[in-house]
């Protein structure tokens, strides 16, 4: 009885290709075109496409900016605003 791989963790897919990639090698032929598929209008596929293309990243920006000092020394100058 050959052993089976694990599964491997959400956290080691960076990007949805990957998870992509990983479930089609996993799956077997046909149920990989079942579950990729549509039927007729192809109506959830599309839905489902367009959630998905609707996720963003949301940089966490201004936060806890009560205290920030933007001060850098280059080359032994100190720089106010280390804008080059």
């Amino acid at each position: 009885m050959p052993s089976k791989k694990p599964a491997p963790d959400a956290a080691a897919f960076k990007v949805i290709h990957q998870l992509v990639a990983a479930a089609k090698a996993k799956l077997e032929p046909g149920v990989w075109d079942y579950v990729m598929g549509g039927a007729e209008t192809e109506a959830t596929l599309i839905r489902n496409r367009l959630a998905l293309d609707g996720i963003g990243f949301r940089p966490r920006v201004l936060r806890d900016v009560e205290r920030v000092v933007a001060r850098k020394t280059l080359l032994g100058i100190d720089l106010r605003l280390p804008v080059i």
